[in-house]
């Protein structure tokens, strides 16, 4: 994105976060002509700023779902309205994927960066990547949520049982929820140009599963910039039977499923079946996506 453009979607998104503040100043019964007046503004607002970006049906329908979501729940004492927008956009963009990939499972969703090339059945995580593709219209915005949301979800997974009590079962779900919370944060250092700096970065290791972080890693790897440096095995070398053109290709970005059930195998004797991990990881996105919501990081 050219400096001029930046600079007019700034100026647009200042403009859109003040007709939030004046839309939900009004009420929707006492003063409906204002507030019908309003909202015009702000849908053309939030066509105008973020329409151009979206490639694919799926962040189109997102688009069109984050439109309703916004009129129906935006709170204007909980943050801005781009940022709800932007933030509940990249939630429905991975909903609508997911959706779209479990209809044709061997269909690929074109000019969708974070889709795994490998692995195209396999959605992108929403919690830890940004499927819309659109990191230039919120560059500073989307790296503050991220921090944010790190931090919040390691202390989740590090205080997992204060949150949660002594549930039937709960042992096994932290552990779940680690797993995907370790694979989830070393694909995204994994995908960045440069070593990501994070706040509370001794949290977000803490956090982290180690010896999940050994089993994909060459090098021994317990901080966030040795994963950055560090290279990822062999698919081959941590996933069995895998075709001929993929063995010697390193593990694929974002980490696979196959990896963690993998891992779970190889390393906690436990078996997984896909269908088992893939209800376990829809728990994980839910309860982090609701917690992160009732947390006004999202």
């Amino acid at each position: 994105m050219k400096l001029w453009q930046k600079k007019r979607t700034n100026q647009a998104k200042i403009r859109l976060n003040e007709l939030g503040k004046q839309w939900k100043l009004h009420s929707p019964v006492e003063d409906k002509a204002v507030c019908e007046s309003l909202w015009l503004e702000i849908w053309a607002a939030l066509f105008d700023i973020y329409y151009p970006f979206l490639k694919t049906e799926p962040e189109l329908n997102a688009f069109e779902e984050t439109i309703k979501q916004t009129k129906e729940k935006f709170d204007a004492e909980k943050g801005t309205l781009s940022a709800f927008f932007s933030t509940h956009l990249r939630w429905n963009t991975a909903d609508a994927i997911e959706k779209e990939l479990r209809k044709n499972p061997t269909e690929r969703i074109q000019e969708t960066p974070t889709a795994n090339e490998s692995e195209p059945d396999r959605p992108p995580s929403p919690v830890l990547s940004d499927p819309t593709g659109m990191g230039g219209i919120d560059e500073v915005e989307n790296q503050l949520l991220m921090n944010a949301a790190l931090v919040e979800l390691s202390s989740q997974i590090l205080h997992f049982s204060e949150n949660h009590g002594k549930k039937s079962g709960n042992l096994a779900r932290r552990n779940y929820f680690q797993l995907f919370y370790t694979s989830g944060v070393t694909s995204l250092v994994k995908m960045s140009e440069e070593s990501p700096a994070f706040q509370h970065q001794r949290d977000i290791e803490e956090a982290m599963k180690q010896s999940f972080v050994d089993y994909c890693m060459i090098q021994q790897c317990q901080t966030l910039p040795e994963i950055f440096c560090g290279d990822l095995k062999q698919y081959g070398a941590v996933v069995e039977g895998l075709p001929d053109g993929k063995r010697e290709m390193s593990i694929p970005l974002p980490i696979p499923d196959q990896v963690g059930r993998s891992y779970l195998k190889n390393v906690k004797a436990l078996s997984v079946s896909k269908s088992t991990y893939s209800e376990q990881k829809s728990a994980y996105k839910a309860e982090m996506k609701q917690f992160l919501i009732d947390k006004s990081i999202f």
